[in-house]
């Protein structure tokens, strides 16, 4: 799979959720819900493109004990983790992911619609 067809099935998966939307920042897209962030996509130095999204703080603590994952530059101590979009990761853990963050970013009226549409 070709990082624009990686990055047009997580595009999917954001954009699927209610009221998300797209902005550009720091020179890649990002994934936003009443316009605060709850994804980053881009791809690094290496070709090998990567996100990071927001978990609670003790799912942050169990999941960089797995080496797929780590605590994002800059906003790491908020609960941000980053992880390579590679074989290494399924679009399935990607989407439960992309929910996780939306659910802890977004307003309670529509977390309350993804789950009615759930």
């Amino acid at each position: 799979m070709t990082n624009a067809e990686k990055y047009q099935r997580v595009q999917a998966i954001a954009l699927a959720l209610p009221e998300a939307h797209e902005v550009e920042a720091w020179g890649h897209p990002t994934f936003r819900v009443n316009n605060k962030m709850f994804a980053g996509y881009g791809v690094g130095e290496t070709g090998t493109p990567g996100m990071s999204v927001k978990v609670e703080q003790w799912q942050q603590d169990v999941m960089i004990q797995d080496p797929r994952f780590e605590k994002a530059a800059y906003v790491g101590r908020f609960g941000w983790v980053s992880f390579h979009v590679d074989d290494r990761i399924s679009f399935e853990e990607i989407a439960k992911l992309l929910e996780t963050s939306y659910r802890l970013i977004a307003p309670k009226k529509l977390v309350k619609a993804l789950d009615a549409a759930r």
